[in-house]
């Protein structure tokens, strides 16, 4: 998915909308992606499982906005420092993991006979 530039630390994108609205919208499509290549729908997991889901989706989105800033930007500016964000990246990407870790081992309690791997999942790169 192609995101807009964000003006990290404004709490605003590069249009004026809230940050947390492009967060949702790209969590959004990550979700949806994410049941398609699974094979379920929404309505097919329990409040817990939709909790998960969520929780990864967030985090994953707040990473894919990342990754296009820095891919936009490079990871270090002239004299070698990393972006402001740089810590909460990581920390999104671990809660991405988790997240993730823990929805692939509560569908797999929930749905015994349906075989879902979710520990090698990476979501789909978008073609830009």
């Amino acid at each position: 998915m192609v995101t807009r530039p964000l003006l990290i630390g404004s709490g605003r994108d590069a249009h004026g909308r809230p940050t947390e609205v492009v967060v949702r919208r790209v969590a959004t499509v990550q979700k949806r992606r994410l049941l398609r290549q699974i094979g379920l729908r929404a309505n097919e997991i329990d409040g817990i499982g939709q909790a998960y889901l969520d929780g990864w989706a967030r985090a994953q989105a707040k990473v894919e906005i990342m990754d296009s800033w820095a891919a936009g930007r490079g990871w270090l500016d002239e004299q070698g420092r990393p972006p402001g964000f740089h810590d909460h990246y990581f920390a999104a990407l671990n809660s991405a993991r988790l997240s993730m870790n823990a929805l692939s081992q509560h569908l797999k309690a929930r749905k015994p006979g349906v075989v879902i791997d979710l520990t090698g999942y990476a979501p789909e790169r978008s073609r830009r």
